[in-house]
């Protein structure tokens, strides 16, 4: 006789086995009572650590990007709805420069302010 399926992802919902008393199941974390795989885990660790305020959320954001969360559609809606949330975040643009705009510094040479040219304090980049 086969094994049966026996508990329920609470991440994904997949139906798989695990009894913690038997040999192949008996060296195997607890966490496996309520996840049928690493993966479920970790998406469920990343989520408690974001709810708890343990990690920002574009912190968040990088975990569940490097977790395969395809099955979406069928996760706890909680964890569902959270995972959305994190997914939607958009961090800050960081402008660039384009090379051009940038003076390099051996072609200009800065006249600090406290110098003077004839009594008259400079604010200007001299070339």
């Amino acid at each position: 006789m086969g094994k049966q399926n026996n508990r329920t992802c609470i991440i994904c919902g997949k139906s798989y086995h695990f009894c913690p008393t038997c040999g192949e199941d008996s060296g195997k974390l607890s966490w496996y009572f309520i996840f049928d795989d690493k993966n479920c885990h970790d998406i469920y660790e990343t989520c408690v650590a974001y709810r708890d305020k343990n990690i920002t959320i574009a912190e968040a954001q990088k975990r569940i990007k490097e977790l395969n969360i395809d099955g979406l559609d069928n996760f706890a809606d909680a964890t569902k709805e959270q995972i959305k949330e994190i997914m939607s975040y958009k961090s800050e643009a960081i402008k660039t420069v384009d090379k051009s705009d940038v003076i390099k510094s051996k072609d200009v040479n800065i006249v600090k302010e406290s110098q003077k040219v004839n009594n008259t304090k400079i604010n200007k980049f001299k070339k």
